[in-house]
């Protein structure tokens, strides 16, 4: 792990000098984020079935998926999977605020204009890739690695399989 960038609310979260625990921390408080305020939006609880959830986290940025079954990126895609809503969080110091929230192919419930959602080029930073297995009413880890086009690097536990 890498150590030295302690001061989190007073500087821009920098990914390559955060340990992956206070990365894994970051992202789990961006999964509740999402889920609490897809409560709040839609008036009920995020579906059950949701039984994973996939970051992409960036200097900026943490990208959120809650799916069912495998996505494909860490093992092979599961014949059932679904992806059931997608979240976009801004890092910005110690704050995370949502610029999208949404279920595929349905209205976005947050979505902000003025923030770009895709973009063509990846940015210089470091991303990382990791999965979450949902274990009773908690998300855990399960797999990380650096997101390329070459292929995985994973840093895994036992719950990927």
């Amino acid at each position: 792990m890498r150590r030295g960038c302690e001061i989190l609310a007073l500087v821009p979260i920098l990914l390559s000098c955060v340990s992956t625990d206070v990365r894994q921390d970051l992202e789990l408080r961006a999964i509740r984020i999402c889920e609490v305020r897809f409560a709040e939006l839609a008036g009920r609880q995020l579906e059950s079935d949701a039984d994973r959830v996939y970051t992409l986290t960036g200097e900026e940025k943490i990208d959120v998926l809650f799916t069912h079954g495998a996505m494909g990126v860490f093992k092979e895609r599961d014949a059932f999977y679904r992806a059931i809503l997608a979240c976009g969080i801004n890092l910005e110091h110690d704050l995370l605020r949502i610029y999208f929230l949404g279920s595929p192919l349905q209205q976005p419930l947050v979505e902000r204009r003025d923030e770009q959602q895709v973009t063509e080029e990846y940015p210089a930073s470091e991303i990382i890739e990791t999965v979450y297995r949902r274990v009773g009413s908690d998300f855990v880890f399960v797999a990380s690695q650096p997101f390329s086009e070459d292929g995985p690097e994973i840093e895994k536990s036992d719950l990927l399989d």
